[in-house]
């Protein structure tokens, strides 16, 4: 799909995928034209609703910046409600949902539902909520919304990026324009000219430029135990990366970068449905190459802590990155743009 494989089976695949495009746009086009039109119309929530998204298939950090809307929420004196689809939701819950609470506990209400208007309702009727946060909700326009934040990955731009099947855009670009505000992460992985590159066909695409470029700044380790370690507590080790998140880029960036030299990871599909299995037979191919550590992400580790229990994984370390969403610049404006929406609601 990006285009790296130039084989024969792979052009012909691409071309295939082509073919297919049309019967994914038609029934896109149609269903946001009811909601352009007013044929269909969204359901106002009884609360403010900042909706966080994309336009394209996973990857661009919207889980790290609702957790970091909801610390600002916090600390303006409001509370937060977190709205989820659940995707892929086990036996356990959401995966998803158990990141935000691990995070903040209590001081926060999740519902995982695909039915977010009926999540909402319940959230309602069981304690108080000050504004909703729609996590992956761009697409999701039965939810009126009051601030529309759409996020770009800098490292896979989607002004080069074709529509699903044959490519990763779940609509085209230029509905970006339906954004309020649009922000660019991983910032800090693209030099200066691809970055003014990208902001030029962001504001072509959708009528503004970006409000802010935002870096997922990792800034220690937790461990198994959830205790803190700073950043150069793995660098004259042997590590292994594992990751199944919609693009793994940036992570195996940053765990070289850390590390201090190239580090092989292993890259799973977005996700990734992990077993015992799985976990038994990637730690015998550990303790065969030597490795002193695994590293993996906060989003794959929720998965495997319900599993190890059944894994030998003779005192290997796993160790995942403490991320911090930090703003490279437009820190203020986007606060401003929270708070007056707080204020009004």
């Amino acid at each position: 799909m990006r285009g790296d494989d130039r084989s024969p089976v792979g052009s012909l695949t691409r071309a295939g995928l082509t073919c297919l495009q049309p019967f994914y746009r038609m029934p896109v086009a149609a269903r946001n034209a009811m909601f352009n039109t007013g044929i269909r119309k969204s359901v106002h929530l009884k609360r403010p609703v900042i909706s966080v998204g994309n336009v394209s298939t996973g990857g661009t950090g919207k889980t790290p910046m609702v957790m970091e809307l909801i610390r600002r929420i916090q600390s303006m004196g409001y509370r937060a409600g977190v709205l989820l689809r659940g995707y892929k939701a086990g036996v356990s819950g959401s995966d998803e949902a158990k990141l935000y609470t691990d995070e903040f506990g209590e001081k926060i209400s999740v519902a995982a539902n695909p039915d977010r208007v009926a999540g909402a309702r319940s959230m309602l009727e069981q304690g108080n909520v000050d504004v909703f946060l729609l996590d992956d909700g761009f697409q999701h326009r039965q939810v009126h919304r009051d601030l529309d934040i759409v996020l770009i990955d800098a490292t896979d731009p989607v002004h080069c990026a074709r529509l699903l099947p044959r490519g990763f855009l779940r609509e085209p670009a230029s509905n970006m324009k339906r954004a309020d505000a649009v922000i660019v992460t991983h910032a800090n992985q693209v030099d200066e000219s691809s970055l003014k590159q990208l902001d030029d066909a962001i504001a072509s695409l959708g009528g503004e430029p970006p409000v802010a470029h935002a870096a997922h700044a990792w800034v220690g380790y937790y461990d198994e135990k959830d205790q803190y370690h700073d950043l150069n507590t793995l660098c004259e080790n042997k590590v292994r990366g594992v990751c199944g998140i919609g693009n793994p880029r940036p992570f195996c960036g940053l765990l070289s970068k850390h590390i201090g030299r190239d580090m092989p990871v292993q890259i799973m599909s977005d996700h990734h449905d992990y077993s015992v299995e799985f976990l038994k037979d990637l730690f015998v191919r550990i303790g065969d190459d030597g490795v002193d550590a695994v590293v993996t992400t906060e989003k794959d580790w929720v998965k495997w802590r319900v599993l190890l229990n059944g894994v030998q994984t003779d005192h290997v370390p796993i160790y995942r990155p403490a991320l911090q969403m930090e703003f490279l610049d437009g820190n203020e404006r986007f606060n401003d743009i929270v708070a007056t929406l707080l204020r009004r609601g």
